[in-house]
């Protein structure tokens, strides 16, 4: 029997991080992109954020500062996470079709 946790920081993070990404290509600010996160036990806000676009960001913008506008939009303390994906929400068999969320 699998046995989920919607609540453990490094599945939200990662779907979290995956969310950003998808949507910074979506929105054009990148062809390709890395997104990093980093966290420590206890301390609510994360630690780092970082964001490597290969050099295929179309705009006058740094990698730094596509970071600092990322942190801006998005709140990524893991509640916040839970929240804005919907993750205790009981739809694991529809979204884990093929082994990732998203798929058909």
């Amino acid at each position: 029997m699998l046995v989920l946790f919607p609540s453990k920081l490094d599945s939200n993070d990662t779907y979290s991080k995956r969310h950003i990404g998808k949507n910074l290509i979506a929105f054009g600010v990148a062809d390709e992109i890395l997104v990093q996160v980093s966290y420590a036990i206890g301390v609510v806000e994360p630690m780092g954020l970082f964001i490597d676009t290969y050099g295929t960001c179309p705009f006058n913008l740094t990698d730094g500062e596509i970071a600092e506008k990322v942190s801006e939009i998005y709140d990524m303390r893991p509640y916040a996470i839970e929240e804005r994906l919907k993750l205790r929400s009981p739809i694991y068999s529809e979204t884990a079709a093929y082994g990732h969320m998203g798929r058909k």
